[in-house]
Order: C-alpha cells, then sequence, then structure tokens
C-alpha cells in the first residue's frame, strides 16, 4: 500500500531518530532538576558503539551496511531501552526500502516496547493495521485500528481502513456505519466524500436485500453525486439483487423497471435496450418496444447489426399493423388494460385517465394500477400527483420500484 511508505517515515521522522551519537553524552549530563522533562532513552554501554553505526550508516543511506550493522548489534540489545534504538533501526531502514512487512515488524517491536513515546503509539498502531488490511489480514488490521482510534488517532483514514477491514470480513453493518462516520467528518470539514464510500454502502446494502436502507443511502449519493451514472448504478444494483438471472421478475414487474430506467435515462446499452422492447412485446405491447428501439437507436446505444434487435423491432412493428392503432386497440378493452395500451403509445394523459378509472374495480390488480398511474403521472411532470399514486403501492418488487420513482422525482439527474 503506497499510504504506508511515507507515513511510517515520517512517524519515524517526528520522533527525531534519537540520535545515537549524542545519546551516551546526554546520559551523562542528566540534569538534577529535570523531574517534568520526558524519560531519556540511553543505550546499554554494550550496545552504544554498535548502535552508533548504525545510526551512521543510516544517516549516509547504506541501508545495506546500516542492515548489516544491525543484525551485529541486534544479539547485544539488552535493555528496554536499547531494544527500542532496534525497532526505531528496523523502521528507518524499512521505510527508506519502502517495505511494508518490514514496517509491520519494526512497529511489532516498537508497540510493546514501554519506551516507546505514548504520543507515537496511536499513529503507529494506525500504520500497522493498514498494513495488515494491505496484507489480507483483516482481523488484526480492525484489532489495530480500533487500538489507534482508542488513543486518540485523528483523522478520517483509521475509519476508512475499518471501513474495508469489516468489510472484508463479512461485517457489512459495521463497515457502513464507520463509512457514515466518515462521510460525516469529511462533510463537517468541508471536503466531499468520494462517491465510491456511498457506492459501497448502497450496494451491498441491496445485496443484504435491505432494500428501505439502500435507498435511503442512494439518496444521500444523489444529492451529493446527482449524476445518470449514480442512478443507473443504483437502479442495477436493485436489479441484480432483485432479478439475479433475468428470471425471477415476471414480464411485467421486469417491464415495470425498464420503464423506470427508461424516463431516468438509465438504459444503458443494446442488452438493456432487448431486454425492455423484449419484455413489452411479450406483454403484448408492441408500440412500446418500437418507441424504445427507436430511441436506442436515435442514441446510439443500439448498433444498427444487432440481429436480436431487429428480430424484436419487426415483429413490434408486425403486431402494430394487425391491430390497426393503439387508440383502436384501448378502445375495445377495459380501463386497466386500455391503461397499459395507452401508456405504451406514450399517451400519458389518456393512460392516466384509464388507470383512475380502472382504480377500485372488481378483479384490478390495485398495485399495478397506482404503479402504472403513476408512471404516467411522474411522465407527465405531475410530480406531487404521481408521488401520491406511488405512495399507495405496497408490496415487493412494486413498492420497491414505487419509492424509486419517488427517489428518482425527488433527486433527478443533473446529466
Amino acid at each position: 500500500m503506497k499510504l504506508v511508505h511515507p507515513v511510517a517515515y515520517a512517524l519515524m521522522l517526528s520522533l527525531g531518530a534519537t540520535a545515537m551519537v549524542a545519546v551516551p553524552a546526554a546520559a551523562a549530563e542528566k540534569k538534577k532538576n529535570e523531574k517534568d522533562a520526558a524519560p531519556k532513552i540511553v543505550p546499554s554501554p554494550g550496545f552504544a558503539k554498535p548502535a552508533v553505526a548504525v545510526d551512521t550508516a543510516i544517516k549516509a543511506k547504506d541501508y545495506a551496511t546500516a542492515e548489516t550493522q544491525l543484525a551485529a548489534a541486534e544479539p547485544q540489545a539488552k535493555t528496554d531501552d536499547d531494544r527500542y534504538f532496534v525497532g526505531m533501526f528496523h523502521l528507518q531502514i524499512a521505510s527508506a526500502k519502502n517495505d511494508n512487512a518490514g514496517v509491520a515488524k519494526a512497529l511489532d517491536l516498537l508497540l510493546v516496547n514501554p519506551k516507546t513515546p505514548a504520543d507515537s503509539l496511536p499513529a503507529y498502531y494506525n500504520v500497522r493495521g493498514s498494513i495488515a488490511l494491505d496484507q489480507k489480514q483483516e482481523a488484526d488490521a480492525v484489532k489495530y485500528l480500533l487500538k489507534a482510534r482508542e488513543l486518540g488517532y485523528p483523522g478520517t483514514d483509521t475509519t476508512v481502513s475499518l471501513a474495508r477491514a469489516y468489510g472484508a470480513t463479512g461485517k457489512i453493518d459495521e463497515a457502513i456505519a464507520e463509512l457514515d462516520k466518515a462521510i460525516t467528518a469529511e462533510t463537517a470539514a468541508g471536503r466531499t466524500a468520494p462517491e465510491t464510500w456511498y457506492s459501497f454502502v448502497v450496494s451491498n446494502l441491496y445485496a443484504k436485500h435491505d432494500v428501505p436502507r439502500a435507498e435511503t443511502w442512494l439518496v444521500r449519493q444523489l444529492k451529493v453525486y446527482p449524476k445518470i451514472a449514480t442512478w443507473r448504478t443504483g437502479v442495477n444494483n436493485f436489479r441484480k439483487v432483485n432479478d439475479p438471472t433475468g428470471t425471477k421478475f415476471t414480464k411485467g414487474q421486469k417491464l415495470d423497471m425498464f420503464r423506470l430506467m427508461r424516463t431516468s435515462k438509465a438504459l444503458n446499452d443494446s442488452n438493456d435496450y432487448y431486454i425492455y422492447s423484449q419484455s413489452a412485446l411479450d406483454s403484448g405491447l408492441p408500440w412500446e418496444a418500437a418507441a424504445v428501439i427507436d430511441e436506442g437507436r436515435a442514441s446510439g446505444k443500439i448498433p444498427a447489426s444487432d440481429g436480436g434487435i431487429v428480430r424484436v423491432y419487426t415483429a413490434a412493428q408486425a403486431a402494430m399493423k394487425s391491430e390497426v392503432s393503439a387508440s383502436t386497440a384501448a378502445g375495445k378493452s377495459k380501463p386497466a388494460v386500455a391503461g397499459d395500451i395507452y401508456l405504451a403509445a406514450g399517451d400519458y394523459a389518456k393512460a392516466a385517465q384509464s388507470y383512475t378509472a380502472a382504480a377500485g374495480q372488481a378483479g384490478v390488480d390495485a398495485n399495478a394500477v397506482n404503479l402504472h398511474l403513476g408512471v404516467a403521472l411522474a411522465n407527465q411532470g405531475r410530480k406531487d400527483e404521481a408521488k401520491a399514486a406511488f405512495a399507495k403501492v405496497t408490496g415487493a418488487p412494486q413498492a420497491d420500484l414505487a419509492r424509486l420513482w419517488t427517489i428518482w422525482l425527488d433527486s433527478p439527474p443533473l446529466a
């Protein structure tokens, strides 16, 4: 992890790297009234000379010699003070070599040493946790990072690292709680949290089938990142979780989902357009199938060579001719079916009228009628009326789709 080297090296420098040559003299010059001074870290007589040799090589940036000298000096470390210097030497050398494994070993020595300054421990635990996370030792990472937090390590990097560690160990709720803290902290500091933090939460909540919380987080994400791509990802997360193989939704439910994607401009590629148009055709709504394909071709998202699309379009055109017109077909139908035909043909005003007439009639699927009424009203820009219709929809997945429509109405992506 690229972050570790500069952080660890900066930590080492902040300690002043304990100038070895001066230490023996400093020990001899101890003042009598030094009660408030920090405890001295003094090498033992047998360790001082080899330690100076290591220190000299490090200052000369001759790390190969420093490693050789340290290997010879380490067996002579007899006290906690000596072992503290050993840990610091290892940290200096490993940091300079960008050796994360070496930094971890050095920190392991320093974290258990009673001579390590207390004000250095928070940062040391944080770096150690970051390295453990990078080495896929997530359980250890959590332990170190929580200790860093307990000791008062500042900033959001510990929080984000904890989120990553929790996420890797399957503790999604804990990971989400950490990211919530990190986003709150970034916002309070006047910064914008990365979109990946929001995306992690939304996708994992959908994976847990916790749709209400996923939608709440999607709203939060859209307020900060009001983009079509953000919305498309959110809708696709819903789609992947609720219809992972493309066989769980009924053809009507699938069609409803793609209507949301169409209106909100979340259709992405020819595959989306193919599934949508085929669903419309299978539902007896060729007008919608043809219109969607025309839109996809105009946008450049459907290549002319797409044989599947050509077959659906040809079938849709033939079905439309046999029906004469959408209005004729609708005129022969009951209100709910008429509403579906008008909706498919893009006549949203007549669709809304038909669905309103169908509401409350015996044998009518009230959830489907209210969902489709909301769609018709939303496409006319009648936002409040559409939201009222969506609010009446119950039962999954239709109620979930109704909430997504409401989210889109309240937080439409900008581009």
